[in-house]
């Protein structure tokens, strides 16, 4: 399943707490219980903005490792923060609708000195050349400004 993964720039909580817990686990350890003691930490450094600098490098400077697609399928920048009303309203619509970006992942798991996912590991240091040469990331989602990522809930 691993090289599944290796190429995607980012992955969604679901996907990514799924697939990365059943190597988290230790021991005798239950994956599904570790799954969500996984989303529980993600969420709790998301929603406090420790991903919000540690993504991929745009052109403006910044670093934003959270994306949210939008009903249109669009990925668009939003900051953990913005995300507390979005939670409280569909939790699951979070899980399946944040992307994470693979070096904001890389930097969670360092802080809290855990091995990275597999599929990610081996190419972690080394950034693409083109990311290299012009600051740009390879990542295929499709990076815009969001006005209001609740508007669709707002409007229902």
């Amino acid at each position: 399943m691993s090289k599944l993964f290796r190429t995607k720039g980012g992955m969604t909580i679901a996907q990514l707490t799924g697939a990365w817990s059943s190597e988290l686990a230790e021991g005798g350890e239950d994956p599904k219980q570790c799954e969500q003691n996984l989303v529980h930490i993600l969420m709790e450094d998301i929603l406090n903005g420790r991903l919000d600098d540690s993504g991929p490098l745009r052109d403006d400077g910044q670093r934003l490792g959270l994306r949210l697609i939008t009903p249109e399928h669009k990925a668009g920048f939003i900051k953990g923060p913005q995300l507390h009303e979005l939670i409280h309203i569909d939790r699951s619509r979070v899980l399946h609708n944040v992307v994470i970006m693979k070096e904001a992942l890389l930097d969670f798991a360092q802080r809290h000195q855990l091995p990275s996912p597999s599929w990610w590991a081996d190419s972690a240091s080394m950034p693409t050349t083109e990311a290299r040469t012009t600051g740009r990331s390879m990542n295929p989602i499709a990076e815009r400004r969001l006005p209001d990522p609740w508007a669709s809930n707002r409007e229902s």
